[in-house]
């Protein structure tokens, strides 16, 4: 069976472990760094404030390389999309090259066009846009619509889940994508969501998950 090359988002935490183990045990993946953020005024995890020689030595028990994302102490959306954006070259390099956007309001449409952005750089990086029902933004106001298109025409892969609506169409959707990803970022604040629930999916058919929290900008 051929293995997917994977990033895998380190907190140094517990339950982190426990999903890394699962990961590799699982053997569909090839773990191939160990990814975590930093604050680079403490030289800390912004999770748990792990010092970074304990996180290296971490990574060297385990036998993976640790690759650290410095943000600043606020964390801001500038110093994280631009930090995030190292890291995306860095993997790129690795053989990381396809993203899959939701394409709903919000994050879904601002991490499609960061992805856009780079593949005008990188031709190699390739956009599929994961569309849970045909008319998904009929009723959306014009502008959203027309960022909407503008995404969707620049895309490489447009799949279409199904033409109707039906109540559990967005679901699919998260499924699917979670079915063909290495990696899952979720931006997501821990309450009960769908979001939530494709956390929940996501972790039990053993995929590494990133959470980036909207309150504090740190990925998990």
């Amino acid at each position: 069976m051929t293995r997917h090359k994977a990033v895998f988002n380190w907190s140094g935490g517990k339950d982190s472990a426990h999903a890394l183990w699962r990961a590799m045990r699982s053997e569909r993946y090839e773990i191939v760094a160990l990814l975590t953020t930093v604050n680079r005024s403490t030289l800390r995890s912004t999770m748990h404030g792990i010092p970074t020689e304990l996180l290296r030595a971490q990574a060297d028990r385990i036998g993976i390389p640790l690759h650290t994302v410095d943000l600043t102490p606020k964390g801001d959306m500038e110093d994280y999309s631009a930090a995030m954006d190292r890291a995306v070259r860095r993997y790129r390099e690795e053989g990381v090259t396809h993203f899959i956007s939701g394409m709903a309001q919000g994050v879904d449409m601002y991490a499609a066009e960061i992805v856009l952005e780079l593949k005008k750089q990188d031709p190699q990086i390739t956009l599929e846009c994961a569309i849970p029902y045909e008319r998904q933004a009929a009723y959306w106001s014009e502008p959203l619509r027309k960022r909407y298109f503008s995404i969707a025409e620049r895309c490489d892969q447009e799949t279409m889940l199904q033409r109707q609506y039906t109540p559990d169409c967005l679901r699919k959707r998260n499924q699917y994508m979670v079915d063909h990803a290495d990696i899952v970022l979720a931006v997501w604040n821990g309450s009960p969501s769908g979001t939530g629930q494709t956390v929940w999916y996501a972790r039990e058919n053993g995929k590494p998950v990133w959470i980036l929290r909207p309150d504090t900008l740190e990925v998990q």
